[in-house]
């Protein structure tokens, strides 16, 4: 049973039952219009409207009038009864807005590897997620730099939030050849604090005046969420950052073991996540 709740929640903080949630709605509503029982329609009226349940409750970052549109089409479809035409207008419409919407999130789902040179100083600012659990060089941040095999130099504390961890944005000396790793904002997210767009903006703006290349790891995203996904995304385009999936750092925490209270990483979590995350990563020889 924990393995079933793990895994179901784990689908919805990944953003996969958003798929789930368009696929099965789509299937539904043209069952609904193929079938003439009236039984079998309630049934698949109700399946359809638990779909529509399931892509609300995914926190895809889309914007609220390409939901909006999406729920009216789906409304359209099962409420109107004749003229055929126009029920067959709204299936139409219905089905190029679910095309369209999973058209929308799924490049957000895939990461082309970034490249990194060899030799290039990598420095993750974090909070206790990317701080280990007593064991000599066991983080994730520090077994992924043995993985890429480059040095790698964590700025990290317990609690940090987007703002409490502002200062890290200065202490990284300017060079060109580093890359800025910011895993941050779980805190902000589960305990509602400071203004994560804002300080966020900040700490980019920062870290760009630098010179530095910036990675931002995208938070997993609980149910009606979806304001700290759509900063994310927002500012990762104005400032020019690379976001890692979502579902890298969501998939670790259906890894048996991964955890030692729900959030908070054991010594097998911080090899997962260090192996997810060096698959996201090329490392080139450096220039002669």
């Amino acid at each position: 049973m924990d393995f079933l709740a793990t895994w179901l929640a784990v689908q919805f903080l990944s953003g996969r039952v958003f798929f789930f949630g368009l696929l099965a709605a789509a299937v539904a509503v043209c069952a609904f219009h193929l079938t003439a029982r009236t039984r079998g329609r309630s049934w698949l009226g109700i399946t359809a409207g638990l779909s529509a349940l399931f892509v609300t409750l995914s926190a895809t970052p889309l914007p609220v009038w390409a939901y909006t549109a999406w729920f009216v089409a789906l409304a359209a479809t099962l409420l109107l009864r004749r003229p055929p035409k126009r029920r067959g207008v709204a299936l139409g419409a219905f089905l190029l807005l679910c095309a369209a919407m999973a058209s929308w999130e799924l490049p957000w789902q895939f990461l082309k590897p970034v490249a990194l040179t060899r030799g290039t100083t990598l420095h993750v600012i974090g909070d206790s997620l990317s701080m280990g659990s007593g064991v000599p060089d066991g983080d994730w941040p520090s077994l992924l730099g043995k993985a890429l095999d480059i040095p790698v130099v964590r700025h990290a504390h317990a609690g940090a939030t987007v703002g409490t961890a502002l200062s890290y944005a200065d202490e990284i000396p300017e060079d060109p050849k580093s890359v800025v790793l910011v895993e941050l904002g779980g805190n902000n997210l589960l305990g509602g604090k400071g203004d994560f767009a804002q300080e966020l903006d900040e700490m980019l703006a920062r870290l760009r005046r630098g010179g530095h290349r910036v990675i931002l790891v995208e938070l997993p995203l609980p149910p009606l969420y979806n304001a700290y996904g759509a900063a994310q995304r927002r500012l990762a385009r104005r400032h020019g950052a690379t976001l890692i999936p979502k579902r890298v750092l969501a998939g670790i925490f259906a890894v048996p073991g991964a955890t030692t209270d729900g959030l908070h990483l054991s010594d097998e979590g911080h090899r997962a996540l260090a192996a997810a995350l060096a698959q996201c990563f090329t490392v080139l020889p450096a220039a002669p």
